[in-house]
C-alpha cells in the first residue's frame, strides 16, 4: 500500500496482513442451486484447480451460506474455510490467494428422486418408460437440471424402466421388444 519514501498521513493504510492459519473462499452459487445446500453439513468441501500441468485438491468446510443475493451477479455467496491453506504438506500444494477453483459442495438429499441423463427428457417435462411391450410417455416434475443430468422429483416409481437412448422417432404407444433392464 505504501512505497519507500512516501509520506504517511494519520489513518492511512500502510500494509495488509494475511493470516496463514485459515483462508475463506467465496463461491458464487445460483439461487436454483442454493436451495439444495445444507448449511449445517459436516461433510468436507473439495476445491480443485489446475496449476500448470497438475490438478490440485484442497479440503475445506462449509462455513456459511450468506442470506443475501449479490446485487451485481445475482448469486448467493457461499463461504468455504480451508485450514492452513499454504501448508503444501497438508494439501499437496499451497492454495494461492485469488485462485479460481471448482468446488464440490454437499447438498441435501431429495427423497424419492431419480437422477437420469439429461437426454432422457422430452418436450421439457416428460420421459418414456417401457410398459407391457410399449413406450409410454410419462410427465415428470424436474427438481434440478444441469448440462449432464436431470433430477426427477415426481412422476417415476422405483422399478420403472426409463428409455435412456433417444431415438429419432419416439411416441406414446410405440411397440418395443428385447430385454429391458430396470434401475433402482
Amino acid at each position: 500500500l505504501t512505497e519507500l519514501g512516501q509520506y504517511l498521513a494519520p489513518g492511512m493504510g500502510i500494509a495488509r496482513l494475511l493470516g496463514t492459519d485459515l483462508a475463506e473462499v467465496r463461491l458464487p452459487v445460483s439461487a436454483a442451486d442454493a436451495g439444495f445446500l445444507d448449511a449445517q453439513t459436516t461433510e468436507a468441501v473439495w476445491l480443485e484447480a489446475r496449476l500448470g500441468a497438475r490438478q490440485h485438491r484442497w479440503a475445506g468446510r462449509l462455513a456459511r451460506v450468506e442470506q443475501r443475493v449479490d446485487a451485481q451477479t445475482r448469486v448467493f455467496p457461499v463461504i468455504v474455510e480451508v485450514d492452513f491453506p499454504y501448508d503444501a504438506e497438508r494439501h499437496g500444494a499451497a492454495l494461492p490467494l485469488g485462485l479460481f477453483v471448482e468446488a464440490g459442495l454437499p447438498g441435501r438429499p431429495v427423497a424419492g428422486a431419480f437422477a437420469l441423463p439429461r437426454a432422457t427428457i422430452h418436450d421439457g417435462n416428460s420421459v418414456f418408460v417401457f410398459a407391457d411391450g410399449y413406450l409410454r410417455r410419462r410427465a415428470v416434475k424436474i427438481t434440478r437440471l444441469d448440462e449432464e443430468q436431470v433430477i426427477i422429483g415426481e412422476g417415476l416409481e422405483d422399478g420403472d424402466a426409463v428409455a435412456l437412448t433417444r431415438l429419432e422417432l419416439m411416441f406414446d404407444g410405440m411397440p418395443v421388444s428385447g430385454k429391458i433392464g430396470r434401475a433402482h
